[in-house]
């Protein structure tokens, strides 16, 4: 699937299509819907959303400059964290995001799975909340029920951390078309 992802956004690329749309499909609904992403490449933080967010630099900055530390080792508690930090710059949220945040039951569960001996005001979480669910309630997030969770809930992207990175593989495939394209050119 990530390779026909992968050669779907190669072929727009050669032929200048854009590959996303920011109409009404996506609408930044945390903003009040008036807002489209757009891209922003100044991101500092939630950087996967550079070609497509919701969010802008100074945006970002404010939400990470309040956000109070949370002490971890653990390199999956740290990617979570930061990942959920950055909902709001998700162009679809208009899918789970309506006055509140719906989040998926499984990812509430990952994230104290991870996270659960983090420090924060010197407790870990796990001494202040006895599973994910309470965790994410507590951030008065909507949780949906793992037996919903194939409908509309914000859910953690492995891909976009660790080794099963789709986008690098993305990034060869359209280097390669780039170079392909460069020498046909030549050639005629």
């Amino acid at each position: 699937m990530a390779v026909k992802h992968c050669v779907f956004i190669a072929l727009c690329a050669i032929l200048n299509v854009p590959w996303f749309t920011s109409g009404n499909s996506h609408m930044c609904t945390y903003f009040g819907g008036g807002r489209s992403p757009k891209e922003a490449y100044s991101l500092s933080n939630c950087t996967w959303y550079r070609e497509n967010a919701c969010c802008d630099r100074t945006e970002v900055a404010s939400v990470f400059r309040e956000m109070p530390a949370l002490l971890t080792s653990d390199k999956g508690c740290y990617n979570r964290m930061n990942y959920l930090m950055c909902y709001f710059c998700s162009p679809e949220q208009k899918l789970w995001y309506n006055q509140t945040l719906s989040i998926c039951h499984s990812y509430c569960e990952e994230i104290f799975s991870y996270c659960g001996s983090a420090k924060y005001n010197g407790h870990s979480l796990a001494s202040k909340y006895k599973d994910g669910v309470t965790f994410c309630e507590a951030l008065a997030f909507n949780v949906v029920a793992k037996n919903l969770e194939n409908h509309n809930c914000f859910q953690f992207d492995p891909q976009l951390f660790g080794h099963g990175n789709r986008n690098g593989l993305c990034q060869w495939l359209l280097v390669a078309v780039f170079i392909t394209s460069v020498y046909i050119s030549w050639a005629n």
